[in-house]
């Protein structure tokens, strides 16, 4: 799950649609949705989602300045407030009714526990397109700041008209690139218990780097849950992995499995 940040002025570049599809199971796909979001609706923090029927995964997440998008993704993700969110019932809803849907929030209407966090970063308005399709029903989550306004009917128009594109582009990337549902995989400190019992070769960073890896944490997730670098943590993850003899997650999931 890349987790990403782009320059602001990516806004100024000639993205369409097409830059989406054309990225679609390339390691470019985050990124060129990010800016494609970002200068058409003038997005300025995203996350992308699986939405299972009690569980959400995060597939990606990204802003234009700095890792807000990031640490909101994830922090909205593994701390479950997701669960009290009305947005994800009514995209549940939506999206089994076969339609692909623009569902416009405003987050201080949201229940405090999501009004605040949106207030801690300036997050003015937010619209969250889902739909339903052969891999699973996908939601994009797209934020606004105060600095730049809300979204304008412009905006708007764009994300309705570009609504299905989106999210059938999101499902084909997460069918190519081998989306596996983390809510069928033990919890972190599980999976950390599995490899120290079955890995001794591993050290206590790399087992903890590989046990995030294996719940879909990003390079960026992994630095900023554990404090370090994400320069360490990718040299933590290649070590691991030398050790363990493979080479991808893929592989990193067979040994899990493996495991018991």
């Amino acid at each position: 799950m890349p987790l990403v940040t782009i320059a602001e002025s990516s806004r100024g570049s000639d993205l369409t649609l097409g830059s989406i599809v054309l990225a679609i199971g390339t390691p470019n796909m985050d990124s060129v949705t990010l800016a494609t979001l970002y200068q058409h609706a003038a997005v300025e923090h995203y996350a992308t989602y699986k939405i299972l029927d009690d569980s959400l995964v995060i597939l990606g997440a990204g802003s234009v300045r700095g890792s807000m998008g990031v640490n909101q993704g994830l922090r909205y993700v593994h701390s479950e407030l997701w669960r009290t969110d009305p947005t994800i019932s009514r995209a549940r809803t939506a999206a089994d009714c076969g339609e692909t849907s623009v569902i416009h929030v405003i987050p201080n209407a949201l229940p405090p526990q999501h009004s605040n966090m949106y207030a801690e970063h300036y997050v003015c308005d937010r619209v969250f397109v889902c739909g339903n399709r052969s891999a699973g029903r996908f939601g994009i989550s797209m934020l606004k700041c105060a600095a730049h306004g809300a979204f304008d009917d412009v905006e708007l128009a764009w994300i309705r008209e570009s609504s299905d594109i989106l999210i059938s582009s999101l499902s084909r990337h997460a069918e190519l690139t081998g989306d596996v549902s983390t809510s069928e995989l033990p919890a972190v400190h599980e999976i950390e218990l599995r490899l120290q019992r079955h890995s001794a070769s591993l050290t206590r960073r790399e087992t903890q780097v590989c046990a995030r890896v294996l719940r879909g944490i990003s390079t960026a997730g992994v630095a900023i849950d554990l404090g370090i670098g994400e320069e360490s943590v990718t040299t933590y993850r290649r070590r691991a992995y030398s050790r363990l003899g493979i080479s991808s997650h893929f592989k990193l999931l067979e040994v899990l499995l493996r495991l018991g």
